[in-house]
């Protein structure tokens, strides 16, 4: 059955943005049945490239085992999809991949260092709009051949090739040119594909020009980007020339805009800045150790940890590292967050290992807002859902050490009152720009994690919405669309609280209002359906609000009330929801 899927953009470049879909949740159903079935099929097909350096290699298993071989091979909480070398404690997705969780895994990894010693440049290639311009029958063409797969076009529809190709049409409302962005079987779908491209491409390297892989040139593939490593005798036309017609036999591309040549000593602009900003944190993010009489008068020695951030330093370096090596915000901010994740985990850290009657509160809370004043400044100038993610991670992080810590209320209100004064003011930023993205929806819910006393007042909160006081009652109009993600969001920040109660009302209005639009296609649509299944398990909605979506389903009380008491909740966990659980695991689930 074809349905649309819930399609919702966020800031890709300067000037575009990238639609991701969440599919419908019969086709959630369908693909889950096609892994089960096809699994080994997906293993074998990905794995036939020489030059994939990121590839499902088999099905993911989780484990936990109290011995020291788990906790030897147990994954560091940097992975982001799950590794088939290491144990995992949870899954975050159904495969797990060989070689690199990430491209910069890749850079300093010593594979890429040995091709760097042996050839003499490097020429980077990308597969231009890649996702958006796969032609979902050229997956047959790459299981079975193009020849056959078209000569033989009836039969091949019952190969896993052909099951395949009608999976991803079903999903995406037929369409055959592009397919949906974000979930891990989009990209299953493309490595399959670009796998034949890239057998395609070493073929004729070897046929038409004589160039060996491995001796005259070696290529390694992360997704839709190339490195080509070659020697100097290699002609660089010769090999964007093949790619191109390797791709072009799949209906796609080289994007010869972003093609680059870099020559010995072969390293990128980014490579140099990330080496700068790591060496800056740690000039500018401190942790002395010093020795202290025990306390207790044993004449033992301990030792005291005491962080110093030098938040301005790390400002003006950062500007500077991006000026002088020419790379962007958006290039360098998601290693920048993590390695701050890092250095805010290791001042916890220090500051648990030191006696608790020699910790200075004071000298911590300065050091974390150093951090955060770094860490809001380059937020600013680049806020996009990654970076979203992060900061709101890190913020998570905070709240829940010092709580744990039991630092004095007074002390670590003074963060708190930090982190609040910069998020409200980036939510009014944000929210003047006349809609709710899904950056602000991030901010929101960070928000939540600072307590009662930081609670937004209603006609903030729904300012961040994009909504207005109707001067009737003190009633809230909704001046743009409320999606579903907005809606999730804004009930489970307001949740029952009375204070909220006109806020609730709009919110609730409003979705009912965007169904209704849809009534006549809202069997075959993701959001309403998501959006209906949610709302019909949320203790804040009124059960007129529940019973107004049943009617347009054409659900009876007695339906709706079969629906309601399937699950505890359906995809939004309205009572137990943890949102530094759930942060942990959307990184687990990082796309691109």
């Amino acid at each position: 059955m074809r349905t649309k899927p819930y399609g919702f953009d966020i800031a890709h470049k300067e000037r575009e943005f990238r639609r991701l879909s969440v599919i419908h949740p019969r086709n959630q159903l369908a693909v889950a049945h096609f892994y089960n079935l096809n699994s080994a099929n997906i293993i074998y097909y990905s794995g036939l490239s020489e030059f994939s350096i990121r590839y499902p290699a088999s099905v993911a298993k989780t484990v936990k085992f109290s011995d020291r071989l788990f906790y030897e091979r147990r994954s560091a909480v940097a992975d982001t999809v799950e590794q088939n070398s290491k144990e995992y404690e949870n899954l975050g997705s159904f495969f797990s991949y060989r070689s690199y969780s990430n491209i910069f895994k890749f850079f300093e990894h010593y594979k890429y260092h040995n091709a760097e010693k042996k050839f003499d440049l490097l020429l980077r290639l990308d597969v231009s709009k890649c996702f958006d311009s796969i032609y979902t029958h050229s997956l047959p063409w790459s299981t079975l051949g193009t020849a056959a797969a078209k000569d033989f076009l009836d039969e091949s529809r019952n190969t896993f090739g052909g099951r395949f190709d009608r999976l991803m049409q079903e999903m995406n409302q037929g369409e055959t040119n592009g397919i949906v962005i974000g979930p891990e079987f989009s990209r299953i779908f493309a490595e399959v594909i670009l796998q034949y491209a890239d057998r395609s491409f070493q073929r004729s390297m070897l046929e038409v020009h004589g160039y060996r892989h491995r001796d005259d040139y070696q290529a390694f593939r992360y997704v839709d980007d190339y490195f080509v490593f070659c020697t100097s005798q290699v002609d660089l036309g010769h090999v964007e020339r093949q790619l191109g017609i390797a791709l072009k036999e799949l209906k796609l591309g080289v994007n010869t805009s972003k093609s680059t040549v870099i020559r010995k000593p072969i390293i990128t602009h980014l490579t140099i800045a990330k080496n700068r900003v790591r060496s800056l944190l740690g000039e500018c993010i401190e942790i002395y150790e010093k020795e202290e009489d025990d306390p207790s008068g044993s004449g033992a020695k301990v030792k005291k940890f005491t962080p110093r951030v030098r938040s301005n330093n790390l400002i003006v370096g950062f500007k500077s590292v991006l000026h002088e090596t020419g790379v962007e915000y958006k290039d360098i901010l998601n290693y920048s967050f993590a390695a701050l994740e890092r250095n805010t985990s290791k001042i916890f850290l220090k500051n648990e290992q030191t006696l608790k009657s020699l910790r200075d509160e004071r000298k911590l809370t300065q050091a974390l807002i150093g951090i955060l004043e770094f860490s809001f400044f380059v937020y600013a100038a680049d806020p996009r859902v990654n970076i979203s993610i992060r900061l709101a991670r890190l913020v998570s992080i905070m709240v829940d050490q010092m709580n744990e810590a039991g630092v004095a209320r007074d002390t670590k209100h003074q963060v708190f009152k930090y982190i609040f004064d910069n998020i409200t003011r980036q939510l009014r930023r944000t929210s003047t720009k006349g809609q709710p993205n899904i950056e602000v929806m991030y901010l929101i819910l960070a928000l939540r994690k600072l307590g009662r006393e930081y609670l937004v007042s209603e006609e903030a909160l729904a300012g961040y919405f994009g909504m207005e006081n109707s001067g009737q009652g003190n009633s809230y109009t909704a001046t743009i669309e409320i999606d579903y993600f907005a809606v999730t969001v804004g009930l489970s920040y307001a949740t029952r609280k009375r204070r909220y109660s006109k806020f609730r009302q709009a919110l609730e209005e409003a979705l009912v209002t965007r169904v209704k639009t849809r009534a006549a296609y809202v069997h075959n649509e993701a959001e309403p359906l998501m959006a209906y299944l949610d709302i019909a398990c949320c203790p804040f909605v009124s059960a007129r609000t529940k019973y107004r979506l049943a009617r347009v389903y054409g659900h009876s009380v007695t339906d709706f009330r079969a629906i309601k008491s399937a699950s505890p909740f359906w995809f939004t966990d309205w009572k137990g929801f943890d949102f530094s659980i759930a942060l942990d695991k959307k990184r687990t689930r990082e796309v691109y």
